[in-house]
């Protein structure tokens, strides 16, 4: 008895998508995804804490909690990465840890993933952050 890998293919506007379960994502963009990242969960992983109550009052004496930068959760590596700005760079990265977390609601098992983007994904684009969603929803439509 053989066992394959299960994936999925799916068109929306110019992206082209292919999701290989549990091993690699490939978003292309008229035909091109010339980066590599390879993400996965840090060794020092903190997840959100949602039950925490906000309600609590707080003594002006108590030190103020650090602001925790979500990409410290991520180890993301560049194996293959072309040139282009910084802000377009850490979109990218920002859209691989939001891909990996998507992912990782229907499949929690999931610690790492490598991903193959277009550079320009987020190039001459006002809006970033719409894109981002944008994306987003495919990859939920996506997912296995």
């Amino acid at each position: 008895m053989s066992s394959g890998l299960a994936y999925v293919e799916t068109l929306f506007e110019n992206i082209h998508m292919t999701y290989i379960k549990d091993n690699i994502l490939i978003i292309r963009q008229n035909g091109v995804a010339d980066n590599i990242y390879k993400i996965k969960l840090s060794d020092h992983f903190v997840p959100a804490d949602i039950n925490k109550n906000y309600n609590e009052e707080e003594d002006d004496d108590e030190e103020e909690e650090e602001l925790h930068d979500p990409l410290s959760n991520f180890d993301i590596i560049n194996i293959i990465n072309t040139n282009q700005s910084d802000e377009d760079n850490i979109s990218l990265q920002i859209l691989c840890t939001s891909i990996l977390e998507t992912i990782r609601f229907i499949d929690p098992q999931l610690s790492s993933l490598m991903i193959q983007l277009p550079s320009k994904l987020f190039s001459n684009i006002e809006n970033k952050h719409d894109r981002l969603m944008e994306l987003l929803s495919y990859i939920n439509k996506l997912v296995i």
